[in-house]
């Protein structure tokens, strides 16, 4: 089905959130306007308007994109196989992988969190990072639980988080460098099975005492 203007709204969309992508890592929220997206894409700004509402309507697709298009690249964690380090090994190959397949919204991301003083952009960054949140502790909460941690969801909630701040801080340091952000989730790995296996070795011994990492 095409709108009024004869295009596929899909297409169009997407269209209009590869020119966003592009125009809000190079000049950040508050340079990017509604405006310059129009001209970057060629949709009129009737179209991005009845797509996103506004501004902030586009940068948070844009950013729900980028974090959805990655999560899809990693395995679930009922589709990893081997004990609980092994595990966590081919989930955080995966996301280098995933990190150097598609550099630039990693780097859009670092990008906007510079800018997080902006109070759209903060309720925007704040969902993509739940989101993220979501996913790692939806893969490492059954590697803790697997491994016999007493509280696996709160342990997994803090690797998340460690996750993501030492993601972003590779990203700042690196860019681009596939070998030193590979690098990076290696190490990232071997914390995260240290930290589950102290965690499991300081558990009750009425625990469950499950495969160590």
């Amino acid at each position: 089905m095409s709108g009024k203007d004869g295009r596929d709204p899909a297409n169009s969309r997407e269209t209009i959130l590869d020119a966003a992508e592009s125009l809000l890592a190079e000049r950040g929220y508050s340079g990017t306007s509604i405006a310059a997206v129009c001209a970057a894409s060629g949709m009129p700004t009737g179209s991005i308007y009845w797509h996103f509402g506004n501004k902030a309507g586009v940068a948070s697709a844009v950013m729900q994109r980028g974090a959805r298009a990655f999560f899809a690249r990693l395995p679930r964690a009922s589709e990893l196989d081997g004990n609980p380090a092994e595990r966590l090994r081919s989930f955080f190959e995966a996301a280098a992988e995933a990190i150097a397949a598609h550099p630039a919204f990693f780097r859009l991301e670092v990008v906007l969190n510079m800018e997080s003083h902006d109070d759209e952009m903060r309720g925007i960054l704040r969902q993509v990072t739940d989101y993220t949140m979501q996913e790692i502790v939806s893969v490492v909460e059954p590697a803790a639980r697997d491994s016999g941690v007493a509280e696996p969801t709160a342990l997994a909630a803090e690797l998340a988080e460690l996750t993501i701040a030492l993601t972003r801080g590779s990203l700042l340091s690196f860019g681009g460098d596939r070998d030193k952000v590979t690098l990076t989730m290696r190490r990232l790995h071997h914390l995260i099975v240290l930290s589950i296996a102290d965690a499991a070795a300081r558990a009750p011994l009425s625990g469950q005492g499950g495969s160590q990492p």
